[in-house]
């Protein structure tokens, strides 16, 4: 069980603040925020490494409320968008449940007071 204490917000200037990763998806932030629909960015790696790229364009989406689709290009850039949205289909989930599936519903009580 953690140790929880009270103490004044004094306190708060003593926290590390935001990390290295958030400053450098500073950029990211503001260009995903201000892409429209009709519209891609092409973000091309400084340092050659374009695994870290796509992990630093997914966060800054997540943090700016956003949802993209990235890929690659021929030259190694990578083409962001916007991802469509998700519309569900009636009587139709979005994701497939997780875990064991749900039971049947039980037979009506005048169904199984005959048998």
């Amino acid at each position: 069980m953690p140790l929880i204490e009270k103490t004044g917000l004094d306190a708060w200037s003593e926290a590390k603040g935001p990390s290295k990763g958030w400053h450098e998806r500073a950029e990211l932030r503001v260009a995903i925020a201000s892409l429209e629909d009709n519209e891609a960015l092409r973000v091309m790696p400084d340092d050659g490494n374009l695994r870290k790229l796509k992990v630093m364009v997914r966060w800054a989406a997540n943090e700016v409320d956003k949802k993209v689709r990235y890929m690659e290009d021929t030259s190694g850039n990578l083409i962001v968008r916007l991802a469509p949205p998700e519309v569900p289909v009636e009587g139709d989930e979005l994701t497939p449940r997780r875990g064991r599936p749900r039971r049947k519903p039980a037979e009506t009580e005048e169904s199984a007071t005959e048998g």
